[in-house]
């Protein structure tokens, strides 16, 4: 076949040629391939009822060139072209990773068709038609291509839209980690510097956390102090009404002030002022207590008190 001169991919009203496909108007881009003009007219013709974008080029390295710029749903290829003829560019077409897959439709005169048919199907065809064309059964053909292409993208972009939707999911995960850490950071750095005595305990009766003023008030070692129950370092005399404070505790009623004796490593036992509360976070498994070091009158019972703790000085005496 002849034809006019090798040029840059053209086009015409019914399509673009430059750019990335744009699939904003439902419109899919296909690729005609011809070095005949009058051909290309015909073909657009048949296919301008499917409503697509319609890319003209008339040489096979005008469709290589057009497939650098965009995808396409389908090529129509002719293939007696010269210089570069079908088969050839075909080959070229599939050598890109990026138009590995993209259906090719051969057609050809019908007197040329038994010898090519076999060689384009080895060459990744989906089909092959002889001219001329019958509109029907082409428009048809593409039909099925345009439609596989479009379902394609939509998948591609629902499993790129998922995997924004994860990445922010991820974020918004990460950052209210980091929140989280923060926040613990400066809640964990309040309790290690805070004079006042405090602790975490369980419901068991065991301390789980212990700020360091327990082990410079009492002389005890966090470890000491985690190792049994903190009921066996309250006085004797004490157990009883810390035990009733404990209960009171566990039916979720805070304990507002409560004095008792705690054990000191030093020897005798110091009176300390409680408030005590359970853990929002943890529900009743766990409750946070504070404690301050306090002076008491002996002979004094110990006592829940209402309002708050009196004006003692953090530091008494056994």
């Amino acid at each position: 076949m002849s034809g006019p001169p090798e040029v840059q991919v053209t086009a015409d009203p019914m399509g673009e040629t430059l750019g990335a496909p744009d699939l904003a108007d439902d419109r899919v881009n296909i690729l005609l391939v011809d070095d005949r003009p009058d051909k290309l007219l015909a073909l657009e013709a048949i296919l301008g009822d499917l409503g697509q974008n319609m890319v003209r080029a008339y040489s096979g390295r005008e469709a290589l060139r057009a497939l650098l710029q965009r995808d396409f749903a389908v090529i129509l290829l002719d293939v007696n072209m010269p210089m570069m003829d079908g088969f050839e560019t075909a080959e070229m077409i599939r050598a890109r990773p990026r138009s590995q897959q993209t259906p090719i439709i051969f057609f050809t005169a019908m007197h040329e068709m038994e010898a090519q048919v076999f060689r384009s199907y080895s060459l990744g065809a989906v089909d092959f038609i002889r001219t001329p064309v019958v509109p029907e059964i082409l428009k048809a053909k593409v039909s099925v291509f345009v439609d596989l292409y479009k379902k394609t993208e939509q998948v591609k972009r629902q499993g790129e839209q998922m995997r924004l939707l994860q990445e922010r999911e991820h974020r918004q995960q990460l950052g209210e980690a980091v929140n989280r850490l923060e926040a613990e950071t400066k809640r964990n750095r309040f309790f290690t510097l805070a004079l006042d005595m405090l602790a975490i305990a369980d419901f068991s009766g065991t301390f789980k956390q212990l700020n360091p003023s327990w082990e410079r008030t009492l002389g005890f070692s966090d470890d000491e102090l985690t190792a049994r129950p903190f009921l066996e370092f309250v006085h004797p005399d004490d157990r009883e009404a810390t035990g009733d404070q404990l209960a009171s505790l566990r039916a979720g009623a805070p304990i507002t002030y409560f004095e008792n004796r705690f054990a000191s490593k030093a020897g005798g036992y110091r009176w300390l002022g409680w408030t005590a509360a359970t853990s929002p976070s943890a529900g009743r498994r766990r409750r946070s207590a504070s404690s301050s070091s306090a002076s008491r009158r002996p002979g004094r019972r110990p006592r829940p008190r209402s309002g708050g703790p009196p004006s003692w000085p953090r530091r008494g005496w056994p």
